[in-house]
Protein backbone atom coordinates (compact mmCIF):
# COMPACT_ATOMS: atom_id res chain seq x y z
CA UNK A 1 0.00 0.00 0.00
CA UNK A 2 2.65 2.38 0.89
CA UNK A 3 5.06 3.92 -1.90
CA UNK A 4 7.17 5.97 -0.28
CA UNK A 5 6.78 7.24 3.24
CA UNK A 6 4.11 9.62 3.37
CA UNK A 7 2.69 8.32 0.11
CA UNK A 8 -0.16 6.43 -0.56
CA UNK A 9 -1.60 4.57 -3.56
CA UNK A 10 -5.38 5.16 -4.64
CA UNK A 11 -6.20 1.52 -2.85
CA UNK A 12 -4.60 2.83 0.28
CA UNK A 13 -5.94 6.31 -0.09
CA UNK A 14 -9.01 5.47 -0.75
CA UNK A 15 -8.72 3.08 2.79
CA UNK A 16 -7.62 6.21 4.73
CA UNK A 17 -9.93 8.30 3.97
CA UNK A 18 -13.18 5.83 4.60
CA UNK A 19 -14.28 5.57 0.50
CA UNK A 20 -14.50 2.92 -2.15
CA UNK A 21 -11.40 2.61 -4.52
CA UNK A 22 -14.28 3.40 -7.75
CA UNK A 23 -15.32 7.06 -5.12
CA UNK A 24 -11.98 8.20 -5.10
CA UNK A 25 -11.70 7.25 -8.97
CA UNK A 26 -14.59 9.50 -9.81
CA UNK A 27 -13.58 12.29 -7.80
CA UNK A 28 -9.89 12.26 -8.90
CA UNK A 29 -11.72 12.82 -12.29
CA UNK A 30 -14.14 15.38 -11.36
CA UNK A 31 -11.42 17.57 -9.63
CA UNK A 32 -13.78 16.58 -6.23
CA UNK A 33 -11.23 14.96 -4.53
CA UNK A 34 -8.00 15.13 -2.42
CA UNK A 35 -4.73 16.41 -4.09
CA UNK A 36 -2.51 13.74 -5.83
CA UNK A 37 0.25 13.13 -7.58
CA UNK A 38 1.44 11.70 -10.97
CA UNK A 39 4.77 9.41 -10.98
CA UNK A 40 4.23 8.09 -15.00
CA UNK A 41 1.11 6.50 -15.32
CA UNK A 42 1.11 5.75 -10.96
CA UNK A 43 -1.11 8.10 -9.01
CA UNK A 44 -0.14 8.77 -5.32
CA UNK A 45 -1.74 10.47 -2.93
CA UNK A 46 0.45 12.51 0.09
CA UNK A 47 -0.75 11.38 3.37
CA UNK A 48 -0.69 15.11 4.37
CA UNK A 49 -3.01 16.14 1.26
CA UNK A 50 -5.22 13.78 2.46
CA UNK A 51 -5.90 15.05 6.12
CA UNK A 52 -6.33 18.68 4.61
CA UNK A 53 -8.93 17.35 2.44
CA UNK A 54 -10.56 15.46 5.04
CA UNK A 55 -9.94 18.45 7.17
CA UNK A 56 -11.46 21.05 4.75
CA UNK A 57 -15.37 18.56 4.74
CA UNK A 58 -15.64 19.47 8.28
CA UNK A 59 -19.15 20.52 9.14
CA UNK A 60 -21.40 21.48 12.47
CA UNK A 61 -24.59 20.84 11.22
CA UNK A 62 -25.93 18.18 9.16
CA UNK A 63 -27.97 21.26 7.08
CA UNK A 64 -24.82 22.36 6.33
CA UNK A 65 -23.88 19.82 4.05
CA UNK A 66 -26.97 20.53 2.20
CA UNK A 67 -28.08 23.97 1.96
CA UNK A 68 -32.17 24.25 1.92
CA UNK A 69 -32.08 27.40 -0.72
CA UNK A 70 -30.12 24.81 -3.20
CA UNK A 71 -32.32 23.87 -6.31
CA UNK A 72 -31.40 20.55 -7.38
CA UNK A 73 -30.93 20.17 -11.45
CA UNK A 74 -32.82 17.89 -13.08
CA UNK A 75 -30.24 16.97 -15.49
CA UNK A 76 -28.01 15.53 -12.44
CA UNK A 77 -30.31 13.29 -11.06
CA UNK A 78 -30.00 9.47 -11.14
CA UNK A 79 -32.36 7.74 -14.14
CA UNK A 80 -34.70 5.73 -12.37
CA UNK A 81 -38.21 5.99 -11.02
CA UNK A 82 -39.70 9.04 -10.39
CA UNK A 83 -39.95 10.49 -7.12
CA UNK A 84 -42.71 10.69 -5.57
CA UNK A 85 -44.77 13.24 -4.93
CA UNK A 86 -46.42 13.63 -1.00
CA UNK A 87 -49.45 16.15 -0.47
CA UNK A 88 -50.55 17.05 3.31
CA UNK A 89 -53.70 18.55 3.19
CA UNK A 90 -55.10 20.22 6.48
CA UNK A 91 -57.62 18.44 7.60
CA UNK A 92 -59.93 20.17 10.36
CA UNK A 93 -58.32 22.99 11.85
Amino acid sequence: MDVHEGYLRPDGAAKFCGLALQTLDVMRIRGTGPQFCKVGKAVVYKRGDLTTWLDSKKVQTVSQTTPSNEVQDPARRRPGRPRKTIVIENVGG
